[in-house]
């Protein structure tokens, strides 16, 4: 499994530069892509991550403006993360 990630983000690694991510940042937006808006947590269980690493690379991402970060109104406990239009692009 690590040598198919380290192969994978060799090979993202043009697409990343370009847009200024990393590849576990790509991970992340494709994971919104393909399946839609999702909490952190959610997103770090998908992804085989930690949850506090999920955290801290959507915070990134949002600064970036590649995802938004919304509270539904129903729960304003958790934050739901989806893909921005720049995001999608």
């Amino acid at each position: 499994m690590r040598r198919l990630g380290d192969v994978m983000a060799t090979a993202l690694h043009p697409v990343c530069t370009q847009h200024g991510i990393t590849p576990m940042q790509l991970r992340l937006l494709l994971s919104l892509y393909y399946d839609g808006p999702q909490t952190a947590s959610t997103l770090a269980e998908n992804n085989c991550m930690a949850h506090g690493n999920s955290s801290a690379l959507c915070k990134r991402l949002a600064q970036q403006g590649y995802i938004l970060r919304q509270r539904p109104p129903q729960d304003e406990r958790r934050v739901l993360i989806s893909l921005s239009p720049a995001g999608r692009q």
